[in-house]
């Protein structure tokens, strides 16, 4: 600490004498000593003493260890996925894993990710490619909906398609399905209007009653309307 309050006064004092020198340059100067003082002055910490993300970050420095996930040696690390993957919801078909994680206001939506062991996962796609094919008002000229957009889901295997269902807090829940989970998936479909539904567990006498290409209106929240679905609202 000494050392480097020692060479921060003599920068300073060939910056006072080099007229040449810009505010801004000194600036940065401090901002770039400053946190490398108050590193250095603590001295060496033990692992037990580091908050998680300093733990996690020196253990993306250990060899032979990773920071997150599948270690390499019958082992892993949470997170198993290095990332923010909200409301997952995940099935398997036969031996392959599939999940779904909801994406708010953020387009593509609802994302798809698949694994062969519940511990290595990688993004095969998206349900929805483009918001604004559920609600206009999340067009990015616009940005009105912070927080908002696709919102937990449920995704499901049935008569050999791929079905998910997920909501979003000012229309309601939408269905889209497909006969692959890398897609194409179909046009989300309002099956139940309104604010507030969240968090849908459809049931296979939900994804047959969708099966028909006839039926278009969506579900209503009438008595025997919704008895198929469980939803948090």
């Amino acid at each position: 600490m000494i050392s480097l309050c020692s060479g921060l006064k003599n920068k300073l004092r060939g910056a006072s004498r080099t007229k040449s020198r810009k505010p801004e340059r000194l600036l940065l100067l401090l901002l770039w000593l400053i946190p490398a003082a108050s590193v250095s002055g603590g001295g060496d910490r033990s692992p037990t003493a580091l908050n998680p993300l300093e733990r996690l970050a020196a253990s993306a420095n250990v060899p032979g260890q990773s920071a997150w996930g599948d270690q390499g040696e019958g082992t892993y690390s949470n997170p198993v996925m290095p990332g923010d993957f909200s409301d997952l919801d995940a099935i398997r078909v036969r031996g392959d894993y599939y999940a779904i994680s909801s994406t708010m206001q953020y387009s593509a939506g609802m994302a798809i990710v698949y694994s062969k062991d519940l511990v290595n996962w990688n993004m095969i796609g998206h349900v929805v490619p483009d918001l604004t094919l559920i609600d206009a008002e999340l067009n990015w000229n616009k940005m009105n909906r912070p927080g908002r957009g696709i919102w937990a889901g449920a995704i499901r295997y049935h008569a050999k398609k791929f079905w998910v269902y997920f909501g979003t807090p000012d229309q309601g829940i939408f269905m889209s399905k497909a006969m692959v989970p890398t897609g194409p998936w179909t046009r989300a479909k309002r099956v139940l209007a309104g604010a507030g539904w969240d968090d849908p567990c459809p049931s296979g006498m939900t994804m047959d009653r969708h099966i028909s290409s006839r039926q278009t209106s969506p579900l209503r929240g009438r008595p025997g309307g919704v008895t198929t679905f469980i939803c948090s609202g």
